[in-house]
């Protein structure tokens, strides 16, 4: 379980899915990802911004497999996903992992050692291994959310997840995350 706050706790469970079984925001070409159905209010970032872009080609020349891994918290380590595999926290780490295998770094291979040395920590089995040695077989571990959300309850979810020191808001996304806040009582 993650803590999101003092009193709020996101249960999740490991596990290990292709690449292409994620449903992530972009593609690795950083064009938006529609005809896959992710929801726009899902992915409160653009991703045209160069530096966005700098930062996703940095960590797949370069991935860090321990910040890929656990992390008690909800901003790093391995994505995390809603029951039916939509990133919703994580599509930057996801895209550069695609970038990494489609690139043919080294920083995959290493990523996928790491994941083998480390299986058992992650509850994955004998089978699991077994398909990380797949040839040109893209895996990715990731936590998939148990804890039960509606809709609204996801936007805010996925909001709060990409509020990093990481890679900040633009001026014009936490502008559009303001105004979907004000009703019209408030006005």
């Amino acid at each position: 379980s993650i803590a999101m706050s003092r009193t709020d706790r996101l249960e999740c469970h490991y596990e290990l899915v292709p690449l292409d079984g994620l449903i992530v925001s972009h593609d690795v070409g950083f064009a938006f990802n529609p005809t896959l159905e992710f929801p726009e209010q899902f992915q409160p970032r653009s991703r045209n911004r160069m530096a966005d872009q700098e930062q996703v080609y940095r960590m797949a020349g370069s991935l860090v497999p321990d910040w890929l891994g656990a992390s008690s918290d909800i901003t790093s380590g391995a994505p995390i996903v809603g029951p039916d595999y939509i990133v919703e926290s994580g599509n930057g780490r996801v895209m550069a992992l695609q970038a990494a295998l489609a690139g043919n770094k080294s920083s995959y291979p290493e990523y996928i050692g790491w994941l083998k040395d480390n299986a058992a920590t992650f509850g994955l089995n004998a089978e699991d291994v077994a398909r990380l040695t797949e040839g040109g077989n893209g895996y990715v571990l990731v936590r998939v959310r148990d804890t039960e959300m509606t809709k609204e309850q996801r936007i805010n979810f996925v909001q709060r997840a990409n509020a990093s020191a990481v890679s900040r808001y633009s001026a014009a996304e936490t502008a559009r995350q303001d105004a979907a806040k004000i009703t019209d009582d408030l006005l």
